[in-house]
């Protein structure tokens, strides 16, 4: 185990950000809890750099803004593994992530058939070096840090740069360097999209589709202020209300307090909060008119590309079989979706078709969907496509 230097005060703190500052390499993961929070809380952040290894204690230093100055003026790429949740949590705290990242997870997936192989897998693969994952639910908010802890922290840092090496020099060899750093690139922009509207909030609840369609704009309308109460607060979604008294507050619709008060089955946290509640349910029922989800039928219209959708993917699985790495690396879910919706031709529109994918795949796609080419079977039973 490299020696690691843990970094608990500002003093130690700017000195690190200096060399880190003159590094060739930046290796980044960090430690959090998720749990109990709105925004999860940032516990350590492990670095490895030219010089060492280094934790910083997240918790214990009060200013951390020379770890933004970091992040904005580093010029090195910054190596890391998985790392959306990483990243996501830095643009949180910080307001800034870095301009370009190296993930090796998303590395890997350019040069095997595995689209999300862990840490601990890759690094033996890659090193013959065994990393111990066995304190995953380690309360990392604990102090003082046992020593075990601050290295099996340091751990997930400390093979990154070689790991790195190691693959960038593989996916050279077979020409997808650029495809990977466009597929990091695109990791970035998802981190800073994450706070966009992505859709009505009312879909991440389990059982929406279960409410009646004229009932949505009430369900839709707890569910933003839940979520605002959430996000004030500070606390998860469901420690404010859980989703089944969401869906049950949704079908009853109670418009006063005492409804409310009558009804079994809604919990506690419905009748604590009665006020608010009724008013959104009130809201919600006001906004029936105008509100517009997206209907069952439109769903139906949209799943009738099931079969256009199968086509798709029997060609996909044909070149991905002949470049050896997984169907879903050249077609994620997203982007298969519109492929396979009665307006694929939007995908001609779409940011990915200026992307490495364009050449790879959605070329042999539209081709496929405009008649120009056909998918069979060979003579062993393999799928093939072939141009007609």
């Amino acid at each position: 185990m490299t020696e690691v230097k843990f970094i608990d005060d500002e003093r130690k703190l700017s000195k690190f950000i200096a060399e880190a500052l003159d590094s060739k390499h930046i290796a980044y993961d960090s430690e959090f809890i998720p749990e109990d929070k709105y925004r999860p809380e940032l516990c350590l952040m492990q670095f490895a750099i030219d010089s060492g290894v280094y934790v910083v204690d997240a918790l214990t230093i009060e200013k951390l803004e020379p770890v933004k100055d970091l992040i904005e003026r580093s010029e090195a790429p910054w190596i890391v593994h998985s790392a959306e949740e990483d990243l996501a949590i830095l643009h949180d705290v910080f307001g800034a992530i870095p301009t370009r990242i190296f993930d090796t997870q998303i590395a890997h997936a350019f040069l095997s058939t595995t689209l999300q192989i862990g840490y601990a897998r890759l690094i033996h693969k890659l090193l013959g070096v065994s990393v111990s994952k066995k304190e995953k639910l380690f309360d990392w908010r604990k102090r003082p840090l046992p020593e075990a802890m601050l290295n099996y922290a340091a751990s997930d840092v400390e093979h990154l740069i070689p790991s790195y090496e190691l693959l960038s020099k593989n996916l050279e060899d077979r020409e997808r360097r650029e495809w990977a750093e466009e597929e990091c690139q695109r990791l970035l922009r998802k981190v800073i999209d994450r706070g966009k509207d992505h859709g009505p909030l009312y879909e991440r609840v389990r059982g929406w589709n279960s409410v009646p369609q004229r009932e949505l704009s009430v369900l839709n309308a707890l569910c933003v202020w839940r979520e605002a109460k959430a996000r004030s607060s500070n606390i998860p979604p469901s420690r404010v209300m859980a989703d089944a008294t969401l869906i049950a507050l949704a079908k009853s619709c109670p418009r006063t307090e005492g409804d409310l008060a009558s009804l079994r089955g809604v919990g506690r946290s419905a009748k604590r909060h009665g006020a608010e509640v009724v008013e959104q349910i009130v809201k919600g029922l006001e906004e029936r008119g105008s509100f517009k989800p997206e209907t069952r039928e439109d769903r139906d219209i949209a799943n009738s590309g099931s079969a256009r959708g199968s086509l798709i993917q029997a060609l996909v699985k044909d070149v991905a079989d002949r470049m050896s790495v997984a169907s879903s690396l050249l077609l994620p879910s997203a982007l298969n979706r519109l492929v396979s919706s009665p307006g694929w031709e939007e995908v001609m529109e779409s940011c990915e078709w200026k992307g490495w994918r364009r050449g790879v795949i959605l070329e042999q796609v539209v081709d496929l969907l405009s008649g120009r080419i056909r998918v069979g079977l060979d003579k062993k039973g393999r799928i093939i496509a072939t141009k007609i």
